[in-house]
């Protein structure tokens, strides 16, 4: 390459090693993201994932200890539905939304029917993101 990597290029790495579950040159991305992004807590998340895959359950307790030093949270996950006009946001593990219970009660729903079909999430969709 003509040129060094630069974050996008090693958080592109990071990305395709979560998708080919390649613990090696993952822990060689995030160490180069470390020093380009040091509070950048999201790339110890994808780590942390990727060692949760493999089922190195101490490296990713030790990833989980490595974003919590970097004094930066990975903010959390969110969706957004727009409904008469009106825009909500919804947020992992929220319940301020006034109608929470309702819409907690619709996610299961479509949950089922999702399963019921045949669609099961893999692993990595259910880890802490």
């Amino acid at each position: 390459m003509p040129w060094d990597p630069n974050e996008v290029i090693w958080g592109s790495l990071l990305s395709a090693c979560r998708l080919h579950k390649n613990v090696e040159y993952a822990e060689i991305a995030v160490n180069e993201l470390s020093k380009l992004q040091p509070f950048n807590a999201g790339n110890y998340a994808v780590l942390s994932n990727i060692y949760a895959e493999a089922g190195k359950w101490s490296d990713m307790a030790k990833a989980r200890m490595e974003m919590k030093g970097t004094r930066s949270q990975k903010s959390a996950g969110s969706s957004w539905i727009e409904l008469d006009e009106a825009f909500h946001e919804f947020t992992v593990g929220d319940r301020k939304h006034s109608d929470s219970d309702q819409i907690s009660e619709m996610v299961d729903r479509l949950s089922s029917h999702t399963k019921d079909a045949g669609c099961i999430p893999t692993g990595h969709e259910l880890l802490v993101q």
